[in-house]
């Protein structure tokens, strides 16, 4: 197969995915409201996982093929894309300050993960049994979101209008999404594989980049168009959700499923005329998803509001880490 094939076949992976998210979606959240789950409660489970389905099938995946610095690199990497570019455009392109009561809980649930993550990873490895903590830390997170959407409906805050769909139509755009987002992840994982081996680039320089890019599309997807609609606020929540789920259950799961869990691999450092091994994880991507973090979180829990100061502080921070990244481990 021609290097042309490959990155044909990879850039084939994002639109897939991208597809197969929004089918899923809007599939997921109908059936649930049709066998009668609570539309409080499928906003707090059901929505969070299937817009963060990408990054959990990709990682899932790489992990089985035994690539868990693609896995590793691919959740950290969405976590620096969601809120570095999905959140930054969506502050800096709002007229209106962002409200921090709405989302204080949720930040302080991103800042407690990323800490963590810090935590458990200073060793320089995630184990299984830390990915089990893991889990249990996302499992009290959908907790907690039931209990505050259920509050929430108690209040007469009623969300998620279900339109009146055929039901085979939205069958098949269930098992169509899924498929899609399954293939996409293949096409992903395989072809980024094949890309790194031919440049010579590490594979977690891939999955930091152009495949945390990819699974990341359905949350940028939903940014523009809200930004489009005006209605700026709509996907804030969802982008903080998806970055617990994407460091607590993509990690932690990713953790479980490998034999030897995720160890973070060492990769060329250079900087003035030296060059050695660090562990980049933990010295580079980590602190810089940590960073932007707090420039998203910290106003909340000050009672303050984003404001686009913020989210021009947020994508100047992806830019300078992508090119900080190419620099230094390239």
């Amino acid at each position: 197969m021609s290097i042309w094939t490959t990155l044909l076949l990879f850039l084939a992976g994002f639109v897939i995915i991208a597809k197969g998210g929004d089918w899923f979606v809007d599939a997921a959240v109908w059936i649930a409201n049709r066998t009668g789950v609570p539309r409080p409660i499928i906003g707090a489970t059901v929505v969070t996982f299937a817009t963060s389905l990408p990054e959990l099938m990709v990682s899932g995946t790489a992990t089985l093929r035994g690539s868990t610095d693609i896995a590793l690199g691919n959740a950290i990497g969405s976590v620096i894309c969601n809120l570095g570019l999905v959140l930054g455009v969506l502050v800096f392109f709002s007229p209106k300050q962002m409200p921090s009561n709405a989302y204080r809980s949720k930040s302080v649930f991103l800042l407690g993960a990323s800490l963590l993550t810090l935590f458990l990873g200073r060793n320089g490895h995630l184990s299984s049994g830390e990915g089990l903590l893991m889990l249990a830390g996302f499992t009290l997170f959908i907790v907690y979101n039931v209990r505050q959407a259920l509050s929430s409906s108690q209040n007469g805050e009623d969300v998620l209008p279900m339109p009146n769909q055929p039901v085979p139509s939205q069958i098949l755009r269930f098992l169509g999404g899924a498929t899609f987002i399954l293939a996409g992840a293949q096409l992903l994982v395989v072809n980024g594989e094949t890309l790194a081996r031919h440049f010579g680039v590490p594979e977690q320089i891939i999955s930091l980049t152009l495949i945390a890019l990819g699974t990341s599309l359905p949350e940028l997807v939903t940014a523009v168009s809200s930004i489009l609609k005006k209605e700026y606020g709509l996907s804030v929540g969802n982008v903080l959700g998806a970055n617990v789920f994407n460091l607590l259950m993509v990690l932690g799961l990713s953790s479980v499923l490998s034999p030897v869990g995720l160890p973070f691999s060492l990769q060329t450092f250079r900087w003035a005329g030296t060059v050695r091994l660090v562990p980049q994880t933990l010295v580079f991507d980590l602190p810089a998803a940590l960073v932007l973090i707090l420039i998203s979180c910290v106003p909340f829990l000050l009672h303050r509001n984003l404001n686009r100061i913020h989210g021009l502080l947020l994508l100047a921070g992806y830019a300078t880490y992508l090119g900080t990244l190419l620099f230094l481990f390239l």
